[in-house]
């Protein structure tokens, strides 16, 4: 035998018993097999063997077993697509049960596969049917080799079922069936029935897709055994190219073989897609989509639910690129373009801001409309990975697609959509948005810094930033020029560089606040300010020089003019060199400040020594050492006169034990020893100051004069001083009836109150003769200063001469008028004053008179003095290393060498070289007459 079970007896009893049930449980089975023969003997111990014996004849399937088993899967598809419960036709006694009665396992369709029996002699019956019932006779066939054919019909019924769904759009919405099976519509659907034709197809597509749920759950075995493996085969990891082309021949076979899911889906395409002479119903579908997104749009209620449902029903379908995409773009730009040209027709020109503002909500609008609903779904990931899944789940389990993430979203679309958003509705009027009288506001006026970067955004998502940038330009430039502008038509505008710095400050605000601090905006502005920095020439450096000298001078009312203080000063000499930079004429901006740095330094008005260095040091870095070498030197005088006053006062000290006191005037009046402060200047450092050409000096200063001069001829042998007395100051001690009040003045107006000593009234005439000061209207302004100033500093009278001669009594003071050479002056018996110590100002002489003029002129006289030195230094020593060079690398390498200080114009250089060609340094090369040859 082939098979033989020996059982060998326990000599326990419970034991046998037990093993003798589980012998009679066998021979029972193996009795009703028909194959098995037994052989026992007594329960003394002996052993039983038992023989199992194959079938004298093997089994086999009825004749009927795939007609009647695909029969009842066919049935119960449909009955799940027409929403009826799941019957089946049964015999009425079950020939799967023994005995006793009790069924071994669960009836199914193919149990005649155990137990034939002839059907026609029985009755039939209808009784429910489960799905797992349905799932194991798909294996049942698939394991018989029924897969293709099943897999055949299958499909056929698929298709069949997608056209009955569809065919309820003709009780629904209108649709019709034409010949050879087509569903269409007879006319595009209006906008009212838009909303309606969605909802309708949506719900077929949803009853649709639970009917391919159900089909799949049924026949995932058949996906699993005949689907997949004929893919592998058709598609293995590594082919030749000897095997591809044998396989050339069964692609259209290859093609057929796809899972039952994308063959329903495949089939509710087709049949929406295709059609004869009626409108598909796809593109009915896609046009009340389309209606409802631009209801959307235009601010309507719309259920934005029902769109992203139907959005994702196109991505299920595969109809989303090829059919929905297309048209979406082309309705949107037709949208976007007409409402754009109607938007710009009611925006004011002076409220573009407006214009911007709806561009920007409708841009957020499309991106949110994409996000919530008309970005489609790539379906190839979730229905592969659906597919993946349901195969490793057990057949009760219901499979439905998970919702898409992220990364499986067709982000092309919002790319494409915003894209059609602004070459539409914003690109075809950029130029009327950059228009002077539409920016210009916007750029000007500071609340309005949002409304420019709302400007500089939307016109960089369009690639038109170089055109802003122009706008900008323009606009810097003309602003700068306006206040350049208006300085040359009022002479006596003192704050133009305090105009330009706020300029600057709002150009640099709109920089960080709308521009986001962008580098071609940056380039912009040094270019705007470097225009209007040098667009009146020289001017613009000496005004420049005149601003840093009121911010470094020690006055705290013209300090608070200009909006300058302690804590702030440092910032605005920053902003200052700001400007500095863009100078060319940094000569001449040179020349001015070291005047008026020299008068603050010997007249002590400056704020602070500190600020004045960091100033400098300032200037240094951007223009070197040669630039500052000067002005540093005058730091340096100053601290040497300190170590020299010193050593002189204790010269006068000690002269002073040998001499009681300084002889006293003929006038009677006391005098009190005279201290003399001397700053010893070095003349290469210091500029030049107009001086009378004989000043006549009070005893008491011409005795300290010749002391100092003995004392330093004898400290410094082979040193020559020379007296700037227009730079010094006085305290003079004024005995008025009522108190004693020092004044503190100038040199000259100290002469001039001196006179008035021994004379009760003079004129004009008198005290220049009697001073030595023969400019007649330096004596005018002495005179105004100290009878025409401020209240409580008036230390003398005016008489007209016409009040001198109509009436005995003092004429009344002004406001600073013109005085006559019979106009007389006389002591202010009556003055007052609260305090001890008095400053009384001097007048400086005004911008349009001729001295200021010539001193201004000097000043630019040398500085272009200077900067011929300059050039033609820099062209000896290019030329001295070169020797030889043509004239355009020559002019580069000057401008190169020299930018630092100055920016000479080609003109000015070439006049330079042909005055060193005269004086032999240079030479014309002797066949190229643009090429200079260096002589020796």
């Amino acid at each position: 035998p082939k098979f033989q079970l020996s059982i060998h007896h326990s000599r326990k009893k419970g034991k046998v018993r037990i093993i003798n049930n589980i012998m009679a449980s066998t021979l029972t089975k193996a009795a009703r097999s028909g194959g098995a023969t037994t052989k026992s003997s007594s329960m003394t111990g002996t052993t039983r063997k038992i023989k199992i014996k194959p079938y004298s004849r093997p089994p086999s399937i009825p004749a009927n077993f795939y007609d009647r088993t695909s029969s009842i899967l066919l049935e119960a598809t449909l009955a799940i697509l027409r929403h009826e419960p799941l019957y089946c036709n049964d015999n009425a006694k079950d020939d799967g049960e023994d005995d006793g009665g009790t069924r071994t396992r669960p009836y199914s369709p193919t149990s005649s596969l155990s137990s034939p029996t002839n059907s026609s002699q029985q009755l039939l019956q209808k009784r429910p049917i489960s799905r797992e019932e349905l799932y194991r006779s798909v294996e049942d066939l698939c394991i018989h080799k029924f897969g293709a054919k099943l897999y055949q019909q299958v499909t056929l019924a698929i298709h069949d079922a997608a056209f009955e769904s569809l065919a309820r759009l003709t009780l629904t919405a209108g649709a019709v069936i034409v010949d050879a099976g087509y569903i269409g519509f007879p006319s595009l659907p209006s906008s009212s029935s838009a909303e309606s034709l969605l909802q309708s197809i949506q719900q077929i597509y949803r009853e649709y897709t639970d009917y391919l749920f159900f089909v799949r759950s049924i026949f995932l075995y058949l996906d699993r055994s005949y689907v997949i493996p004929q893919g592998q085969q058709l598609h293995p990891p590594q082919q030749s190219a000897a095997l591809q082309s044998q396989q050339q021949q069964g692609q259209q076979q290859q093609q057929r073989t796809r899972p039952l899911w994308e063959v329903g889906i495949d089939s509710l395409r087709r049949h929406m897609t295709t059609t004869t002479t009626q409108i598909t119903v796809a593109s009915a579908f896609i046009h009340s989509l389309l209606q409802l997104i631009q209801r959307d749009r235009d601010g309507q209620i719309v259920d934005r639910s029902l769109l992203r449902d139907a959005v994702r029903m196109l991505s299920e379908l595969h109809l989303y690129q090829d059919f929905f995409l297309t048209p979406l773009l082309e309705t949107s730009a037709a949208y976007y373009s007409n409402e754009g040209n109607r938007v710009m027709e009611t925006t004011s020109a002076s409220d573009i801001s407006s214009f911007l503002k709806h561009v920007e909500t409708r841009l957020d609008q499309c991106h949110e409309s994409c996000v919530e609903y008309l970005e489609g779904v790539d379906t190839t990931t979730s229905t592969t990975t659906s597919t993946t899944t349901a195969n490793v789940l057990p057949p009760s389990t219901p499979t439905k697609l998970e919702p898409p993430s992220s990364a499986s979203r067709y982000h092309g679309t919002r790319k494409a959509l915003l894209a059609v958003v602004e070459n539409n509705l914003l690109k075809p009027h950029v130029d009327v948005i950059l228009s002077p009288q539409n920016c210009f506001p916007l750029f000007q006026d500071k609340e309005r810094t949002s409304d420019v970067r709302r400007m500089y955004v939307l016109l960089n998502r369009i690639g038109c930033q170089n055109q802003l940038n122009a706008a900008f330009y323009q606009y810097a430039r003309n602003s700068g020029l306006e206040i350049v502008q208006q300085e040359k038509e009022d002479p006596q505008q003192k704050d133009v560089v305090a105009k330009l710095l706020q300029w600057k400050s709002d150009l640099d605000t709109a920089l960080m606040e709308a521009f986001d601090s962008q580098e071609q905006f940056q380039a912009t502005i040094r270019a705007s300010v470097e225009c209007v920095m040098n667009v009146r020439g020289h001017k613009m450096s000496e005004w420049l020089a005149k601003h840093v000298d009121e911010v470094l001078r020690g006055g705290a009312s013209s300090r608070s003019k200009l909006g300058v203080d302690d804590s702030n000063i440092e910032a605005k000499l920053e902003d200052i060199m700001v400007l500095f930079r863009r100078l060319h004429a940094k000569d001449v901006f040179e020349k001015f400040h070291q005047r008026d740095l020299s008068k603050r330094l010997l007249q002590g008005k400056s704020s602070s020594i500190d600020l004045e260095r960091s100033f400098l040091s300032k200037l240094k870095a951007e223009c070197g050492t040669a630039y500052t070498s000067k002005m540093e030197g005058m730091f340096k005088d100053m601290e040497l006169s300190k170590e020299i006053i010193a050593q002189y006062s204790d010269f006068v000290r000690d002269a002073a034990a040998k001499k009681a006191m300084l002889k006293s005037s003929g006038s009677g009046i006391r005098q009190s020893t005279v201290e003399m402060d001397v700053h010893v200047l070095t003349t290469g450092y210091w500029p030049q100051f107009p001086q009378p050409k004989s000043i006549k000096l009070p005893e008491e200063l011409k005795a300290h004069v010749s002391k100092f001069e003995s004392y330093y001829d004898n400290k410094y042998q082979g040193r020559r001083i020379s007296w700037q007395y227009s730079l010094c100051t006085c305290v003079v001690k004024a005995n008025f009836p009522g108190k004693q009040v020092d004044l503190t003045l100038t040199l000259y107006q100290a002469l001039v109150l001196r006179c008035f000593n021994e004379n009760d009234t003079l004129r004009i005439p008198q005290i220049m003769e009697q001073t030595g000061i023969g400019d007649r209207a330096e004596v005018e302004r002495l005179l105004q200063s100290l009878s025409q100033g401020k209240v409580g500093t008036r230390v003398l009278i005016m008489k007209p001469a016409a009040a001198t001669e109509g009436s005995s009594s003092p004429g009344i003071n002004s406001s600073k008028k013109s005085i006559s050479d019979f106009d007389e002056f006389c002591y202010n018996s009556g003055f007052t004053s609260k305090l001890n110590r008095l400053k009384i100002p001097s007048i400086v002489a005004k911008d349009t008179s001729a001295n200021a003029g010539d001193d201004a002129a000097k000043l630019h006289e040398a500085a272009s003095r200077d900067r011929a030195y300059l050039i033609d230094a820099a062209v000896v020593r290019i030329m001295k290393a070169r020797k030889s060079l043509s004239h355009r690398d020559l002019v580069m390498e000057i401008m190169s060498q020299v930018k630092h200080v100055s920016k000479p114009s080609s003109t000015e250089i070439k006049k330079r070289i042909e005055g060193l060609m005269e004086r032999e340094y240079l030479e014309r090369n002797a066949t190229d007459n643009t090429v200079y040859n260096y002589m020796a």
